[in-house]
């Protein structure tokens, strides 16, 4: 065990109600009532709660905490809120009831397990905790991220509780919501919950590394960035902000799994939402910071790590169904699963509970059977079996009733297969069972039931495809026959015409990809041919309605990583795919914002002058064209310093380019200031170098060059400096080389320098 751990953090309602929580050295709980041992496949049942103010919000609300515990069978709980103090009374609560709970804790987080804790130590705003169940360990981290730059209020017009400045404070924004995403993400990033997460990440890959597998969960701070999505931009306050809130965002790129959002995918139907949560003890005013607004958010969390041996089972809320909407108590209508809700509750959040099974041996399968629905006496039917997770080898006994058909079937890569007559009419129950085999268990399938007859029988096709379509991308059209098929053809139609050759009927399906090529409604049937002892039928008209789309873009800034205090340098930005017309808008510090034209090549530039020293943050937004979507690149943080007195501030010009011929010769020209600057130049398009660095004699430097790829270009000038000059950088000039790029074509650096294009190799390109 580590001690020495001290956050001095306080929760927004700490830091309002001025209660003061005392840091300390992380604590390891003991108590003595019987533990019963864990065996692989236990279940692990985890509970993310936020005690509110060690549980001394609400009357009694340690005791409910356990209460809460004991009624989802909780047997690893993660508190927030929670000092050490309030973790351990939880725990001896528990144990004095007659269940082991071991604890572990700081000063504002802990961890209460019925499973062996073998360490804890702290982690920046975090408590974690290694855990062993049935020889498995598991880190365990309890996370209160910061509650300052709460930058979730922005958009809905409230500060954002900012140390200072014009989002300082929690009442209502003078000049309404903010709906500028720089400026969100900017505030976000202050709050330091990215970097927290940072840190996390890499403790974890130090774990991972050890074989534990890893459970995080808490109160972030901070909504999901698979919340505030295109389908809510117009719910909950959201006022049209579509924002991947960076958190999150980070721990998914890592590849931690959303246990909600897993189980849960569609935030509209299933919102989550844990905070604020109505309580009862309480009048609405008690626990709502944006009286005015709808402030639900999801912020409380349960991770776990791609590659852990934890399988969730089950996930859902816990807590009242009903929360606080512009100072009311309101009854939540979402279609989100509500696990337990109690009469009496002890905070302001509603809690998460996930459940999760261990897998140390031997993987559970699930065998299903796939035959048609019906068939004719005396006709040939495959049936088939499939094992999940796909099993290697062992064997597949099909039985009508408790009739073997035949002898065990093979399974190979999940899958086993046998063809059966039936001679008698009537409902055959068709069951499969798979034997096992080595690191698979064995399982039976559900019935299948397939109606044998002597007459034909009569079909019904339906269409499955989208309501809309992309001009130009594919689209899926598929023909459902029920009863379900096992043979024959389908042929789809737009109105009269055929779409492509009839397609094969498999087990009651038959499905083409098709792209359609003019905007406006296509009708669509399905015509299915029959088949023998089974009669065609033809689907009702499907609408599919197609019109051209905007391209999606992604906005990348490159450079520069550096700068100097009254020293003017260039701001870089690429957009892929390189497309035509627009500009980049650079926003530094989420205040002064410069634009530079996009050019042929992908690459927009435009100078800027800082005016201060210390690290600086710049967003890049492309304005997107006719026909293609902008889009927003991730802050790109830049360090500026102070120049030193000893050397000597240049400044570069470079000469107007304008017009110049495909492959007529040109001379780059750029001037040093002062002229005895000692130093070399090196001329760029966009990102690109043009050739090698151009020593400055006499304060200028020059390069010829020939340009053959057409388009729009910006060129720059950088003077790298020798000791005693600081290095500068020209204002961007606009390069205009006539001429159609090749149709069909989008022409990116590869059309423009040398021998990556048309351009033949560097020499020809740049001249001697």
């Amino acid at each position: 065990m580590e001690a020495g751990f001290s956050m001095n953090v306080l929760t927004r309602r700490q830091m309002l109600k001025a209660m003061a929580t005392a840091a300390g050295a992380v604590t390891v709980g003991t108590t003595t009532a019987q533990l019963a041992g864990a065996a692989p496949g236990t279940e692990i049942r985890v509970l993310a709660i936020n005690t509110w103010l060690n549980g001394t919000s609400v009357s009694g609300g340690l005791q409910m905490v356990a209460d809460i515990v004991t009624a989802t069978r909780a047997n690893v709980v993660i508190l927030t809120e929670s000092n050490n103090s309030a973790t351990n009374s939880v725990a001896t609560r528990l144990t004095n009831a007659g269940t082991k709970f071991y604890a572990a804790s700081t000063s504002d987080t802990g961890i209460i397990s019925q499973f062996p804790i073998s360490g804890a130590t702290s982690l920046s705003w975090m408590t974690k905790a290694i855990i062993t169940v049935g020889g498995i360990e598991i880190a365990t981290y309890a996370a209160h991220l910061n509650y300052k730059y709460y930058a979730t209020y922005l958009p809905r017009g409230y500060g954002a509780g900012n140390d200072s400045g014009e989002f300082s404070g929690w009442n209502k924004l003078p000049g309404g919501p903010v709906t500028d995403l720089a400026k969100i993400q900017l505030n976000n990033n202050n709050s330091g919950r990215p970097a927290t997460i940072t840190s996390f990440i890499n403790d974890a890959a130090v774990e991972q590394s050890k074989g534990r597998s890893i459970l995080l969960g808490g109160d972030f701070n901070e909504p999901s960035a698979l919340d505030w999505t295109d389908g809510t931009k117009n719910m909950f306050d959201h006022n049209g902000v579509v924002i991947p809130w960076e958190t999150t965002r980070r721990l998914q790129a890592a590849g931690f799994i959303d246990s909600y959002r897993s189980k849960y995918p569609n935030p509209v139907t299933h919102p989550g939402a844990t905070w604020p949560s109505d309580n009862p003890a309480k009048s609405p005013s008690d626990i709502s910071w944006a009286p005015a607004a709808d402030e639900r958010d999801r912020i409380d969390y349960i991770f776990t790590d791609s590659a852990s041996k934890l399988s969730l089972t089950e996930t859902g809320i816990v807590g009242p169904r009903s929360t606080i909407v512009r100072n009311q108590r309101v009854a939540e209508t979402s279609q989100d699963n509500f696990i337990y809700s109690p009469a009496q509750w002890p905070t302001d959040h509603k809690a998460m509970l996930s459940v999760y099974q261990i897998n140390t041996g031997a993987a559970t399968t699930t065998t299903t059977v796939e035959a048609p629905d019906s068939a004719k006496k005396g006709a040939a039917v495959t049936l088939t079996a499939n094992v999940t997770p796909a099993a290697p080898g062992g064997t597949v006994q099909f039985l009508d009733g408790a009739t073997p058909l035949g002898d065990p079937a093979t399974v190979t890569n999940g899958t086993a297969s046998i063809t059966r007559t039936f001679d008698t009419n009537g409902d055959h129950a068709i069951t499969a069972v798979f034997s096992g085999t080595t690191g698979f268990l064995e399982s039976t399938s559900e019935i299948k039931t397939i109606t044998v007859s002597t007459d034909n029988i009569v079909t019904t096709t339906t269409v499955e495809a989208p309501d809309s379509a992309k001009k130009g991308a594919a689209v899926t059209l598929t023909a459902n026959i029920a009863p379900a098929a096992p043979g024959g053809t389908v042929q789809f139609l737009d109105g009269a015409t055929p779409l492509g050759a009839p397609a094969t009927v498999e087990n009651g399906t038959a499905s083409i990809t098709h792209t359609f090529d003019t905007n406006g409604d296509h009708t669509i049937t399905a015509v299915f041919s029959g088949t023998t002892g089974i009669l065609g039928s033809t689907s009702e008209i499907k609408t599919i309605t197609v019109s051209t789309d905007n391209i999606v873009t992604t906005t990348t800034m490159t450079a520069p990583d550096s700068a100097f205090v009254g020293q003017a340098v260039n701001l870089h930005a690429t957009v892929s795919p390189a497309v035509l017309g627009g500009t980049v808008e650079f926003t530094v510090d989420g205040n002064d914002k410069v634009t530079g034209p996009l050019g042929t090549d992908g690459t927009a530039v435009a100078s800027y002058t800082f005016t201060t020293a210390g690290p600086h943050s710049v967003v890049a937004r492309y304005s997107g064209t006719q026909g293609v979507a902008g889009s927003l690149a991730p802050t790109f943080p830049i360090s500026v310093a102070v120049v030193q007195p000893a050397n000597v501030q240049t400044t570069t010009t470079l000469a107007p380019i304008g017009t110049v011929a495909k492959g007529a010769p040109v001379t780059l020209k750029a001037t040093v200031n002062p002229a005895n600057a000692n130093g070399k130049v090196q001329f760029k398009i966009g990102d690109t170098p043009l050739g090698g660095r151009v020593t400055v004699s006499n304060g200028v430097a020059t390069l010829p060059a020939t340009f053959a790829a057409s388009g729009t270009f910006s060129v720059t000038a950088e003077f790298i400096g020798a000791a005693g000059f600081v290095d500068s950088s020209s204002t961007p000039q606009t390069l205009t080389v006539p001429g159609d790029p090749d149709p069909g074509t989008n022409p990116g650096t590869g059309g423009i320098f040398g021998s990556l294009g048309n351009l033949g190799n560097l020499g020809n390109l740049f001249g001697s």
